[in-house]
This record gives C-alpha cells, structure tokens and sequence, in this order.
C-alpha cells in the first residue's frame, strides 16, 4: 500500500493573489466609472492579466499532478466532482456573502479542463467521484462524523483517528473509486464470463 508523499497547496496563493487584484480592480473601476480613460484601459489590462494568471497557474498545478502520478506508475486520477460548487441566496445554499465569495471564484472547472487534456494526453484515465459526505466520513472506520464547524484536523468519534481533514476525504475518494470500479469489474466479468480473481486496479490512485 503506497501511501501519498505530497500536497500541492493551490487555493491559498491564489486566493491571497486574486484578493490583491480585487482590490485594484474596484479601485480602478471606481476611477472608471467616474469617465477616467486611463482607468478604464488599466482595468481591462488588469483583468486580462487575472485571466492569464488563472489560466496558468491550473495549467502549472495540472503538470505536477501529472508528474507526481506518473512518478508512482498511476494510470488513474480521481478528482471529487464539483460541477455543483456555486453558492449563493439565489440559488438557495448560500454561506454567507464572504463565503460565497471565496468558494465561487474557486477556478476548478479550469483546472478539471487542464487535467483532463493532460490525462488524454498521457494516457492516464481521470475519474471524477461524488463528493457527498467525503470530508465526514473516517477513512478508517466508515464512522459518520457530523459538525457544524470545519476543522484542518479530522477526529472520529468512532474509532479515534487523529488525521488531516483533506488527507482524510483524500483516502475515502480512493475508497470509493476503487469500490465504483470492482462493480463495474464484477459486472463486466459477469457478462463477459472472465476470471474475476484478474486485476481491477494499478497500486496507486491520486486524488486531489
């Protein structure tokens, strides 16, 4: 069983980074709004450069993920599904304005884009699984562990274990990747009437 040696720390440097901007951009906007034209073309440079400055960073994350799988002989990437991340009063699960804000300029259908090309490229297969309860449940003993508060360290009430809360939904992704897959396998099998004591899985599957 390999265990995974390293974090790749992306949503801090660009939330502190896209927060510099922000400020800018509602200072220049100010300016603009007021008929200045060196604001307005200030701005839109500013915002081009946000744009590329995304675009890149997910493109540069993706590359290391890749790395990383390939440096232990992985053919699968397995990511939550996020496709259902937004927030707000409108849509009827908002978290608070400051919250909302944070999570909804999350850039991960970017960086789902990039990793995707990448795989394909690669020939690595990425799977994407729902994230329903991953960050609740123990990676250890399957032990439900509801709380109104988010903590970096994950305890379960259960059985004891002491784990970061990311390292622990990290392992009950692969968990459930790998459940996912020996359905399908034992389905497959069943129909094509192939041995079922075959390999289902390579030895590592990353997730992020």
């Amino acid at each position: 069983k390999q265990e995974f040696l390293r974090h790749f720390y992306f949503g801090k440097e660009m939330f502190v980074k896209r927060k510099i901007i922000e400020r800018r951009k509602s200072k220049l906007q100010g300016f603009a709004d007021l008929g200045s034209q060196k604001a307005f073309k200030s701005l839109k440079r500013l915002k081009r450069y946000e744009y590329n400055f995304i675009k890149d960073s997910c493109w540069k994350l993706a590359h290391k993920v890749i790395d990383l799988s390939k440096s232990y002989g992985n053919t699968t990437i397995v990511v939550e599904d996020l496709k259902n991340l937004r927030v707000g009063r409108e849509i009827g699960n908002s978290k608070g304005r400051k919250v909302n804000k944070i999570i909804n300029k999350i850039p991960y259908a970017k960086l789902f884009h990039s990793l995707s090309c990448l795989c394909e490229e690669n020939i690595i297969t990425f799977s994407k699984i729902n994230p329903y309860h991953t960050s609740q449940l123990c990676s250890r003993c399957g032990a439900l562990n509801k709380s109104g508060k988010v903590y970096k360290t994950y305890v379960c009430k259960s059985c004891g274990l002491i784990m970061n809360r990311d390292n622990n939904a990290s392992r009950n992704i692969c968990k459930l990747f790998r459940e996912r897959s020996i359905v399908t396998n034992v389905s497959q099998t069943s129909l094509n009437r192939v041995a079922v004591s075959q390999p289902l899985l390579s030895n590592a599957v990353h997730n992020l």
